[in-house]
């Protein structure tokens, strides 16, 4: 049990860093607005700030994120110290609070999160949001799996 909650925290730390370390890389290295091609048409670094949520929503919800993503760290790390995750969750959950955890010091420390993996028929996200998705994704296919076993 104590191995899964280390399995989390060194997944979250991980995430945090290698996502802090990015973010810095991009404001230091591209000018905010400027762009530039990975594969021409499709993938860029685009440099831009968020101070919504995904797609630029709720624009103005500053502090509303930075309240609900201190909320959800506090669930996600009561659930896994209350509770015995396998190690796919383990792993899930370590991509969700470093994913929450990296935007919510960009909220705190800068006002707005770094967003720079521009793929061109989607918005511009970071690092960090790839780890909430990939770690909703998980979690999602855990719980179908789960539903499809009791339904048999």
């Amino acid at each position: 049990m104590e191995n899964k909650k280390t399995t989390i925290l060194f997944i979250a730390t991980f995430i945090i860093i290698f996502d802090q370390c990015t973010k810095w890389l991009v404001r230091q290295r591209i000018p905010l607005g400027k762009s530039i091609p990975i594969i021409d048409k499709f993938i860029s670094l685009t440099h831009i700030t968020n101070i919504g949520a995904a797609f630029g929503i709720l624009s103005n919800g500053r502090f509303f994120f930075i309240f609900l993503s201190s909320i959800s760290i506090v669930v996600i790390v009561v659930l896994v110290f209350k509770f015995s995750f396998n190690l796919a969750l383990s792993v899930a959950f370590g991509f969700i609070l470093g994913g929450i955890s990296g935007n919510l010091i960009d909220r705190l420390t800068l006002g707005s999160v770094t967003d720079f993996i521009d793929i061109k028929f989607f918005s511009v996200f970071n690092l960090a949001d790839s780890a909430i998705t990939i770690g909703t994704i998980m979690i999602l296919i855990y719980l179908l799996a789960i539903w499809k076993n009791s339904s048999k």
